[in-house]
């Protein structure tokens, strides 16, 4: 461990010298140093979710794995901190965004696109690398980045705090005090740690993309930070690089598939199972609830539903993007699932259409700090981050395209009766408000175009067999992710029948 921690110091000396410090310490104003905040929202923000649901071991099993757990505990209750600053730096009037703004700033807008990416890659390195000691060598190049980086925005926190009597417990010593650079807890157990080749040869890798990120961040915190010294943030609404107008949908090619086969037992038993979780979850209460309201009041229904589901429905672009790809690009079948979830992850804009066509600005009226804060800390929506935390946990450790098929299959299925009861509103609110594509279910007016490619298409999954732990694991994948779905709708149904009773009582 002593040749990993030797590693991080001198990565940590490169760090430092990066000239993003430079800028920061030496601009006109202090409250212009932390013009760069909104950049990295994502990043800050999710790592409550990533200390909670990833980094942290469900069941710890020995001191090791209990020290990394008591570190998480600590750090995912940084972003609160960060979410203080955000309104004492008065980003919302800074910026003028609404809702629909920090939806796609923090979900899809390309500028947080890398922003995202790496995140998501840091999510891949935790949920693949079980083993403590390696888990530990991660986390400690994070915080040593992180030390670094609030060394510098507390020199520039005090400043501003003696300027306006606030103090910025996210980026001023409040936070520098608790990002030591170290993990909370007793190190020494991890200092003093003997490690095999191959867990220092893969701690070694890691710590050294850690940075690596971190270099690349900061280069771009350092861009965006001078570019909007030239620009009115007012007048970079993230909405205007939403794409307006709706890409041509896919062309529909003459694949050449097989003669239809009998499945084997394999998947006809997988089947069996998503077909009757499917039927179950097609009962559920929250559709019959929906069933018995008037057309007349779909519009408010689906500005009262809609909100409730954007971690999913927005979410589930970087998921299919990052999380669910097979890096076998030579495979058929790695080709013909990557062909699917490139489908899958292109919906992003049609909802962000559906969103303002609904008004949901205004009839929300969030600020882009309100908004921050119900979708990545606030109970209502805990139990979705939850689930896609562990969706994203799946897919990186999925290994085999055949159950990554049923797995991602079983994520497809929990949304059909979802969207045959949208469908239904959305075509009934369309006569006042406009099109809905995304609530309508024509996503494939936003799928990419394609080329054709005569073997991945050809691959049919439900008539291959698999193994019998590949078997086994699909079943469970199935189940656990009807589970995650039904306890969200029943979670959903229950908050609109509250908002229908506060209504009938204000009424």
């Amino acid at each position: 461990m002593q040749t990993v921690l030797d590693a991080i110091a001198q990565h940590k000396r490169t760090v430092s010298a990066h000239p993003f410090y430079v800028w920061l310490t030496r601009v006109a104003t202090p409250a212009e140093a932390f013009r760069f905040a909104p950049l990295f929202v994502n990043f800050i923000m999710a790592f409550s979710d990533i200390n909670k649901w990833l980094m942290r071991y469900r069941v710890p099993n020995g001191d090791l794995e209990r020290i990394i757990n008591e570190h998480t505990r600590e750090d995912q209750t940084h972003s609160r901190l960060f979410l203080e600053d955000w309104h004492k730096l008065e980003l919302d009037r800074a910026l003028g965004w609404r809702a629909s703004d920090m939806i796609w700033w923090y979900f899809a807008a390309a500028p947080t696109e890398r922003f995202r990416a790496f995140g998501m890659e840091l999510m891949q390195m935790v949920a693949q690398n079980t083993d403590a000691g390696v888990r530990f060598s991660v986390m400690e190049a994070i915080e040593v980045c992180g030390h670094v980086f609030f060394t510098y925005t507390a020199q520039v926190a005090r400043v501003l705090e003696a300027e306006t009597g606030l103090q910025y417990r996210y980026f001023g010593d409040y936070h520098l005090a608790r990002e030591t650079g170290h993990l909370h807890g007793d190190e020494g157990a991890f200092t003093e740690l003997a490690l095999s080749e191959a867990q220092r040869e893969r701690a070694l890798r890691l710590v050294a993309r850690v940075f690596e990120m971190f270099l690349v961040e900061n280069d771009m915190l350092l861009d965006y930070a001078n570019s909007s010294a030239a620009v009115r943030c007012d007048s970079r609404r993230p909405i205007a690089w939403c794409q307006r107008a709706l890409p041509r949908p896919t062309p529909v090619f003459d694949r050449q598939r097989p003669a239809p086969q009998p499945p084997p037992a394999s998947c006809s038993r997988v089947r069996a199972t998503l077909s009757r979780r499917l039927a179950s979850t097609e009962r559920h209460a929250l559709f019959g609830w929906l069933r018995q309201a008037s057309p007349l009041r779909a519009t408010d229904l689906l500005r009262r539903l809609v909100p409730l589901w954007v971690p999913d429905i927005m979410g589930y672009r970087d998921l299919n993007r990052y999380a669910l790809p097979c890096p076998n690009r030579g495979d058929p079948e790695a080709r013909a699932i990557n062909r699917w979830i490139a489908r899958l992850s292109s919906h992003a804009s049609l909802f962000i259409h559906d969103w303002q066509r609904l008004g949901l600005d205004d009839w929300l009226g969030w600020s882009a700090g309100r908004t921050l804060r119900f979708y990545t800390l606030d109970a209502q929506t805990e139990l979705a981050r939850k689930n896609f935390m562990s969706f994203i946990r799946l897919g990186f450790t999925i290994d085999d395209p055949r159950v990554r098929f049923w797995f991602i299959s079983a994520l497809e299925a929990t949304g059909l009766p979802f969207f045959r009861e949208t469908k239904r509103l959305a075509l009934a609110a369309e006569e006042t408000v406009g099109a809905l594509d995304y609530l309508a279910d024509r996503h494939q007016l936003a799928h990419p175009e394609e080329e054709m490619d005569a073997e991945a298409d050809a691959v049919d999954f439900e008539c291959t067999p698999l193994a019998a732990a590949s078997e086994e694991l699909a079943h469970n994948l199935i189940e656990h992710v009807f589970d995650c779905i039904e306890a969200q709708y029943t979670e959903t149904l229950e908050r609109l029948q509250a908002q229908e009773e506060r209504q009938e009582a204000h009424s």
